[in-house]
């Protein structure tokens, strides 16, 4: 280009075919696919970061600390250390704490056994979840069962370990 001197339009208009030649638009087309590679190198970067992101979460899972509670028109912080159990009653979900007073919570049994620690609490049946340092005593009872006696549980109702849940109960206690 810098053989020719342009003045005018018309002479901009008769410019070498050579200077839009295949090399010029190879050239372009080449630093354009360089670029879309750095896009989808630091883009799977990324992708590969919100997948460490989940393993770590599915590894490290966020442990609740507390449970909030409704008491009439009041909340109450419930810390985890003062829970004995979470049990089933009347189609709701109840915790019972260390000062023996029961408060409805809005989870299930379920979703509960997510989100307290495994090594603190253990689901016995499909009513109760119970914790470690709650335990009064374990009996042998009918059919290879457990009866499980917590400390301050004045109700009627038998905490009984499951049948199916009495090995994996035993190596929880035991570990």
């Amino acid at each position: 280009m810098n053989n020719y001197k342009i003045n005018n339009i018309n002479d901009k208009l008769k410019l070498p075919f050579e200077l839009f030649s295949i090399d010029v638009i190879k050239s372009r087309l080449e630093e354009l696919k360089k670029a879309v590679d750095k896009f989808n190198t630091i883009h799977r970067l990324n992708m590969g970061y919100t997948r460490l992101e989940a393993i770590i979460k599915e590894l490290y899972p966020v442990r609740k600390e507390r449970f909030m509670v409704k008491i009439g028109e009041h909340y109450r912080s419930v810390p985890v250390s003062a829970i004995r159990c979470f049990y089933i009653a009347e189609r709701s979900t109840f915790i019972f704490d260390d000062t023996g007073k029961n408060h409805p919570v809005d989870y299930s049994l379920d979703k509960i056994g997510q989100l307290v620690d495994p090594g603190l609490f253990f689901r016995v049946n499909r009513n109760f979840i119970i914790a470690y340092n709650s335990i009064g005593d374990i009996i042998n009872y009918s059919s290879n069962r457990l009866k499980i006696i917590l400390y301050g549980w004045d109700k009627k109702e038998n905490i009984l370990v499951s049948r199916e849940r009495v090995a994996l109960f035993k190596a929880w206690i035991d570990r």
